[in-house]
């Protein structure tokens, strides 16, 4: 785990939203982390430059978490009632990390996202830089961030039939990752149910299409993923089989002995919080909250409908990210599913799932092109 993403989970999931999820929408407490590109004049700058930008954010309430060797700041936090802001590298110079502690309430939540934001890109571009929310681009690192995984990254055998088999793919990627407190015996349970939607975020949210002189690829960043671990390492992107037990999952991952990380796009994590990892990142908050609302709802609806398991969540999954249109039955199907468990939900995100089931129901329709 990130050093960000253990902000959300050890520090803020341990105080008052550390209690367990009840089954009730209110219940839930979501966590965001959120990576961008840095850019200056469309390329990335060295290390020493960006993090100046963590200096300047020390006169905005921010203080340093950690340090290097020289006394520059390697990450930078805000003290928050629920935990903490943290602001980090991910990767390399070009990939900023910004992970946020978890709020039940979406008003409360763009309180300080949008404060956030506004104050980090007000200090970066007065240094030239601009910030660009894209799930994938094509950019080679400058300087990398070394970490304990780095040198198996570099020095992994790549596949080179496989199109995105890539020595830095790190540094093309930008995801928003969401955590929500639902770690129980359930959650393995409806671990199946959960992927068996997955399908609907690089439908709706993908922010990394790609066309090449031979194809277009719908959303690429999970694609990324795939093709940069080897057959043998099983925890990464969607299952071949998902386990339904702690038991399981445990198994499931002392399988993958490459290297100690759980890389799947549904990821138990510490202290009682559930990491999804397959979006792109968003354009915009608006986009970020219905992205956060078909999340809970599809939470809710894999908790009440535990029979309703699809066996090809993984290829329906990925063959939407290669821009692939899932069966029209399938989408009205799930779009029934999802309006019909959360339908008499008291959320405040209910608003934003409505926006998101009218835009997955237009899929549905003739003049969509869907099957």
């Amino acid at each position: 785990m990130t050093k960000a993403a253990q902000s959300i989970s050890k520090n803020a999931f341990k105080r008052d939203c550390a209690s367990p999820w009840d089954g009730s929408v209110r219940s839930l407490w979501m966590g965001l982390e959120e990576e961008v590109f840095l850019l200056r004049d469309g390329a990335p700058a060295p290390l020493s430059e960006v993090r100046a930008i963590f200096s300047d954010l020390l006169g905005h309430g921010y203080h340093v978490a950690q340090s290097d060797g020289r006394g520059l700041p390697i990450q930078v936090n805000f003290e928050h009632r629920h935990g903490y802001v943290a602001i980090k590298n991910d990767y390399c110079s070009h990939i900023l990390e910004v992970a946020f502690p978890p709020e039940r309430d979406p008003i409360q939540f763009a309180s300080i996202y949008l404060d956030v934001w506004n104050t980090i890109e007000h200090v970066a571009n007065a240094r030239g830089f601009k910030i660009v929310r894209r799930g994938y681009l094509p950019i080679e690192p400058l300087d990398i961030v070394y970490t304990s995984r780095t040198d198996w990254f570099l020095n992994r055998k790549l596949a080179p039939e496989r199109p995105f088999a890539d020595r830095h793919f790190g540094s093309k990627i930008c995801a928003v990752q969401t955590h929500f407190n639902i770690l129980n015996s359930a959650f393995f349970r409806s671990l199946p149910s959960l992927y068996s939607f997955e399908y609907l975020f690089p439908l709706l949210f993908s922010t990394s299409s790609l066309t090449t002189k031979d194809r277009t690829f719908r959303c690429v960043r999970p694609l990324v993923y795939r093709d940069n671990f080897p057959d043998t390492f099983g925890a990464v992107g969607v299952p071949d089989q998902v386990p339904t037990s702690e038991g399981d999952y445990a198994a499931f991952l002392s399988r993958s002995t490459e290297i100690n990380r759980d890389y799947t796009f549904i990821a138990p994590r510490a202290f009682g919080s559930v990491e999804f990892r397959s979006a792109c990142a968003q354009p915009n908050i608006d986009s970020l909250y219905e992205l956060i609302a078909l999340r809970i709802a599809t939470i809710e609806t894999a908790r009440k409908t535990l029979s309703a398991i699809q066996s090809d969540s993984r290829e329906l999954f990925y063959g939407v990210c290669e821009d692939l249109s899932p069966p029209t039955t399938r989408l009205k199907a799930d779009a029934k599913l999802l309006s019909l468990a959360t339908e008499t939900a008291d959320s405040p995100w209910a608003p934003h799932l409505e926006s998101t089931l009218r835009r997955l129901s237009s899929l549905t329709e003739p003049t969509s092109g869907n099957r």
